[in-house]
């Protein structure tokens, strides 16, 4: 192994170390927005009743349908993420590598017995 080899090796992981500090970043930012959506809806219905709609439009200067559609954009997308990630990761890594391997008895395709 070269020295070049060894500093591929270590960009690559640097790649893949910067690529899931990214992905934990967008589900922190992307999850808090879908919490915060709905906990502020359901705080609104219960301190407003039935007049909540008018106060989340007033204070939160969205409507709620709106905000629903964010919010399962938001939902959908981490769901998204997840399942790329899942089959990213399987193509990488394939089912059923391990590291032992079977031992298997070759046998000769030769017509005369040893």
């Amino acid at each position: 192994m070269n020295l070049l080899q060894g500093y591929l090796i270590v960009r690559l992981l640097m790649g893949l170390a910067g690529l899931g500090v990214m992905l934990i970043a967008v589900y922190f930012f992307v999850g808090h927005g879908v919490m915060d959506s709905w906990s502020a809806e359901k705080v609104y219905r219960q301190q407003y009743g039935e007049t909540w709609r008018e106060h989340y439009l007033a204070e939160r200067h969205i409507s709620v349908e709106d905000d629903h559609r964010k919010a399962i954009f938001g939902a959908t997308g981490l769901v998204t993420i997840t399942v790329l990630c899942y089959l990213i990761y399987r193509q990488i890594v394939p089912r059923g590598s391990s590291h032992k391997r079977s031992r298997r008895r070759r046998r000769s395709s030769s017509p005369m017995p040893s």
